[in-house]
């Protein structure tokens, strides 16, 4: 008689256990616009993981105070509409019952405390502008988006880490869960080896990236960029730094859509000239005339120089795509 033996189940026949479903919402947040796609995202979620650098205990609190209702938003008990991307967060949260996470870097934490670059980044700006040294600004630059790329993983391997253990949490606690996590559309590196095992899936809103956001992935995911990207990044800084003010009510897409607009055709040779012209004013007005640099003072200088090189009104041009924004 022929022996029999048990023939093993493929790994495919084999049914797996409950594990909770991870989604990714990639986006900016620095307005409420910024958000778009989200609330529909969150309806179908039990769980939702916060974006929150330097975060504690009471914050999460806070928030799930929010979701659980009895603690009221500001904006709600005055009768108003949300102001701003935190007031909005509320709002989207307020009576939900969602249950809130946070796997951020957490206050205290040796992330929350080192330099990022970001700042390296502004100043190699401010320095063009007044010594229109173009190759020392591109390496100062360069510097900077690598410190940030660098930084950028750091956090990412972090918060992957902090995902894996929550997962593992919510895999005892509740295997059939839906969770969302909602971070910055720099961040997502974290997402790729999930997304390749098939562990998570990202919700299909609309994501761009500007050209630092470009330049720093490009470095991120271990890319050499082309020179020209670098020198975009630049006179995008150079804007950025520039009218801050004024661009900060501006949603993110549509201010990547001013500038690689606006930047797409401009030349080496132009941002040359444009530093030439920037650091000569900013002699005359700052060293000889003993002016003050404020920001009216360096948004001068730029956009009487933007307008010598390029024949245009940059001015003019930012103040519209801020009126935009307020018609719409």
């Amino acid at each position: 008689m022929r022996k029999s033996f048990d023939i093993p189940q493929r790994r495919s026949d084999v049914e797996k256990p409950p594990a909770p479903e991870l989604r990714f919402f990639f986006s900016a947040h620095g307005q409420i616009q910024d958000y778009e796609g989200i609330q529909e995202a969150l309806q179908d979620a039990d769980v939702f993981v916060v974006e929150a650098h330097g975060w504690n205990e009471d914050d999460l609190r806070y928030l799930q105070e929010i979701s659980d209702g009895t603690k009221v938003p500001r904006h709600i008990e005055e009768k108003r509409e949300p102001q701003d991307v935190i007031e909005y967060e509320e709002d989207l949260l307020y009576k939900t019952g969602k249950r809130i996470e946070i796997v951020d870097v957490p206050e205290g934490h040796e992330l929350d405390k080192e330099d990022d670059g970001t700042a390296g980044i502004s100043e190699a700006a401010r320095t063009f502008i007044a010594r229109g040294d173009l190759e020392s600004a591109l390496a100062a630059l360069d510097t900077a988006v690598k410190m940030n790329a660098e930084y950028i993983r750091k956090k990412d391997e972090y918060i992957e880490g902090q995902l894996d253990a929550l997962l593992k949490k919510l895999s005892i606690e509740d295997p059939n869960a839906k969770v969302l996590v909602q971070i910055g559309s720099t961040h997502t590196g974290i997402s790729h080896d999930l997304r390749r095992e098939g562990i998570a899936s990202r919700v299909r809103n609309s994501v761009k990236f500007d050209f630092k956001d470009e330049l720093v992935r490009s470095y991120r995911f271990k890319k050499s960029p082309e020179r020209d990207l670098l020198i975009k990044v630049l006179i995008e800084e150079v804007l950025r730094t520039s009218f801050q003010d004024q661009l900060r009510k501006v949603p993110y897409i549509q201010r990547v859509d001013f500038f690689r607009k606006h930047l797409a055709n401009i030349t080496e040779e132009q941002i040359q000239n444009l530093g030439y012209k920037t650091e000569s004013k900013f002699f005359d007005r700052v060293i000889m005339r003993y002016e003050n640099y404020t920001p009216e003072l360096k948004r001068q200088i730029l956009t009487e120089s933007w307008q010598v090189v390029f024949g245009a009104a940059i001015d003019e041009s930012i103040a519209k795509l801020v009126n935009q924004q307020h018609d719409r």
